[in-house]
């Protein structure tokens, strides 16, 4: 099946009430599992790698893997760059064959994140990508009202809100779903309890990021191994590998994407 962007997620599949997961990646192990889980649920997915999963040679043949799986799967595959925090990453990522990137610039006063993912998003368009950018959780009226500025000025397709420990207000993410122009997308999101998530979801959420997880329980699948004998290498990754191929399903199901590729 042919590469898609995260807007290739959705085609068809309009509906309120679920959400492509993005699965953050770091080895060959857990690109194998997520794919194999969006194809055991029938589910579109995001793929993702985060800029500093490695060294640059090692990054350049993760995303050589990641771009051959999804362009192999069974279901739509996006392949996404995360948390790309200069515009040099985000060209890198395009001549690499990235068909998504999100700029994050939640760091920087709101003047220089809007004109950064602005830019981002003029370069990654001109190659055909999707593009996400990011804020903080919205606390006030204001912060929906300047969030949803930053979405028509940048022209972002998808937009970062990240739940930290003080949680996350669902009616102001409901308003700002209703007056954005981008997609909501949820950081964090392992800091929510799953009727929180739920009710995310109901409110506008379309996209998830599901990373703390699978490589917890990827390290957790190693360990296990490693502590009952296992001498051969591919035994060992292979514990990693199931549990987090089975932590993905679980997302994909908790997010309602089972059946919509």
């Amino acid at each position: 099946m042919p590469l898609v962007t995260l807007d290739g997620l959705y085609r068809n599949r309009p509906q309120l009430g679920w959400a492509a997961c993005c699965f953050g990646v770091f080895n060959l192990e857990t690109l194998g599992a997520v794919i194999g889980a969006a194809e055991d649920e029938s589910a579109p997915i995001a793929v993702s790698i985060d800029p500093d999963v490695a060294e640059p040679a090692v990054l350049r043949a993760l995303a050589a893997a990641a771009l051959a799986a999804a362009g192999a799967a069974a279901v739509p595959v996006a392949v996404h760059l995360n948390h790309a925090r200069n515009l040099d990453l985000i060209m890198r990522a395009l001549d690499l064959g990235f068909t998504s990137v999100m700029l994050d610039g939640s760091a920087l006063p709101f003047p220089e994140n809007l004109a950064l993912t602005r830019r981002a998003t003029q370069i990654a368009s001109e190659a055909g990508a999707s593009v996400e950018g990011e804020l903080l959780a919205p606390r006030s009226l204001a912060d929906v009202e300047q969030a949803a500025q930053f979405a028509r000025l940048t022209g972002v397709g998808y937009l970062a809100v990240s739940v930290d420990s003080s949680g996350l207000d669902l009616g102001l993410l409901a308003r700002l779903a209703k007056n954005c122009t981008a997609r909501l997308v949820l950081h964090g999101a392992s800091r929510l309890t799953e009727a929180d998530l739920t009710r995310a979801l109901r409110h506008g959420v379309r996209k998830v990021n599901v990373h703390t997880e699978l490589g917890r329980t990827f390290l957790d699948g190693v360990r296990s191994a490693l502590g009952n004998s296992c001498g051969k290498p591919q035994e060992i990754l292979g514990r990693g590998m199931a549990g987090t191929r089975s932590v993905a399903r679980d997302a994909l199901r908790r997010c309602g994407a089972s059946g919509m590729a």
